[in-house]
């Protein structure tokens, strides 16, 4: 065995060392492991990190120690499906077109600087799968994708509880969800046993309070409509872009004037 992937349902843990890799790949020595956006790497102590590797479609962090060469590819946030290692305005405006849903041709107006075409960046989006639901009402659909884009635009949570549909969460948790899709996968270099262990961790606890958002290092809070994305919207208050703490930039109103909200709704007329 010289591929490991723990892709799929769940945010997985994969722990392993030097010896495991070597055990689990006799034949060269080398071990990949494919992980996603949810999924812990550990891999013990004593590697030296080489530079990243290309194969197919993905990158990949290379370790070495001895003779044994670890290479466990490498994801950025969820939501980053523009392929510029983010997770901002013009990731969820991507979204939302999407599952409107928008044309290719749309879809290439839309996309920015990416370098990603129609197809990789509707696969992108497929992906994100369960992790789309972010109304938890077992789908991901134009809901989730309407509801995205508000929060990347700096939603109250007013706006937020107007617009959830039947959706039972509260803001504080529909903002948690989001938020989760700009988290990177990890790759840990920690002491461990000579065993690979795998298992999935316990989903998130549906307790409906804001703790669960002040929980969140204010180091995740996405920046509030910066350079790069202010070429959707023409009206951006600049006065106020500064981050605030995580439990403000939930409670209070943010710097996207009227005029912003107006002509995003009539694009969605549009469409």
């Amino acid at each position: 065995m010289e591929v490991i992937d723990i892709t799929g349902s769940g945010a997985n843990i994969l722990t392993l060392n030097a010896l495991e890799v070597l055990n689990l790949s006799s034949h060269s020595n080398t071990l990949t492991v494919h992980r996603d956006i949810h999924d812990t790497v550990n891999i013990g102590t004593g590697w030296i990190q080489q530079a990243d590797e290309i194969a197919g479609a993905f990158a990949f962090e290379v370790f070495t120690q001895g003779v044994a060469t670890l290479k466990v590819r490498k994801t950025g946030p969820a939501g980053g499906l523009d392929g510029d290692g983010d997770f901002d305005v013009n990731d969820s405006f991507l979204i939302h077109l999407v599952k409107l849903p928008g044309t290719d041709t749309q879809i290439g107006q839309s996309k920015g600087n990416s370098s990603l075409n129609t197809a990789q960046i509707r696969a992108a989006i497929a992906a994100l799968n369960t992790a789309g639901d972010v109304d938890g009402d077992g789908d991901f659909d134009a809901n989730d994708s309407f509801l995205i884009h508000m929060v990347k635009l700096a939603g109250t949570d007013t706006q937020i509880d107007q617009s959830k549909g039947r959706s039972a969460l509260t803001a504080a948790r529909i903002c948690a969800n989001i938020y989760a899709l700009g988290k990177e996968a990890t790759t840990q270099t920690v002491a461990t046993s000579a065993q690979i262990l795998l298992s999935v961790l316990a989903s998130v606890p549906q307790n409906e309070d804001a703790s669960a958002v002040e929980a969140i290092p204010s180091t995740n809070m996405p920046s509030i409509l910066n350079s790069s994305d202010r070429d959707l919207f023409a009206s951006v208050n600049s006065g106020k872009e500064a981050v605030p703490t995580i439990a403000t930039a939930i409670t209070t109103p943010h710097a996207v004037s009227e005029t912003v909200w107006e002509d995003f709704r009539h694009w969605i007329d549009a469409i």
